[in-house]
């Protein structure tokens, strides 16, 4: 709700996290309309990356973030082997973050659930 963010913002907010997404363009759109908003807060970007079908069916229903077709394409050639599955989401992730470092965003929230190895394979 921007109207909420708005008002966090005034109040002095400092930075943001986004909800995660696996399309940059739908972050790239949402910081264009708080923008127009007024709200000059950074926005880190939320990334989450994919290591099983399950967990990425899980969460995009909790959260209501979409799937993009390169994305979709991932999960149907790698949905009976986990160990691809996991490489080929990491990759992924990285290839987000690459487009959102070369766009000059504000910073990246990694969103791991606690797993250390995925934030360790994202670095390497």
């Amino acid at each position: 709700d921007l109207n909420a963010l708005k008002i966090k913002a005034d109040a002095g907010v400092s930075e943001f996290i986004s909800q995660l997404f696996f399309d940059n363009d739908v972050y790239y759109k949402f910081l264009d309309k708080i923008a127009k908003k007024g709200i000059g807060t950074p926005v880190n970007a939320g990334i989450m990356p994919v290591t099983t079908v399950n967990s990425i069916l899980r969460m995009t229903v909790m959260c209501g973030a979409s799937i993009p077709r390169e994305l979709m394409k991932i999960l149907h050639k790698y949905q009976y082997n986990e160990e691809d599955m996991r490489k080929a989401g990491i990759e992924y992730s990285k290839k987000q973050i690459e487009n959102l470092v070369d766009n000059g965003i504000y910073g990246i929230h990694l969103y791991t659930m606690n797993n250390p190895d995925v934030a360790k394979a994202i670095i390497l």
